[in-house]
């Protein structure tokens, strides 16, 4: 099937984003903090072999939110990443009253992992 878009004479208006970059960890804990001489050839030689990645941030406008768009980021970066065989998808920073995120990730039949929380006071 092809894609028939944008339509002509009509300008796309952009929705949202979504940002998913591998998990540069895992070959950063291996390099115990030295990349020369030899640590700098494994990182670059590493990033093929990576399957861990993180969803860095994701956002859609006011305009178009709970309209399920971002089910489509969802589904665009399953069909990228599906040739990499992702082993861990990890999201970051959602926070914990952030239903209209939490529900489409539990819906996708991701699991809670970890909480990190952020206290604010004064010293």
């Amino acid at each position: 099937m092809k894609r028939k878009w944008p339509r002509p004479g009509r300008i796309p208006k952009v929705g949202g984003y979504q940002i998913t970059l591998p998990d540069l960890n895992v070959i950063l804990r291996k390099l115990n903090g030295r990349l020369f001489p030899f640590g700098i050839f494994r990182l670059l030689f590493g990033l093929r072999r990576i399957r861990q990645y993180r969803v860095w941030g994701m956002g859609v406008i006011p305009e178009f939110q709970r309209r399920a768009i971002d089910t489509l980021f969802y589904r665009e970066m399953y069909r990228v990443l599906r040739s990499r065989a992702p082993v861990k998808l990890e999201e970051n920073w959602v926070l914990e009253d952030n239903r209209a995120m939490h529900n489409p990730i539990m819906k996708l039949g991701f699991g809670h992992v970890k909480t990190y929380r952020v206290y604010e006071g004064e010293i």
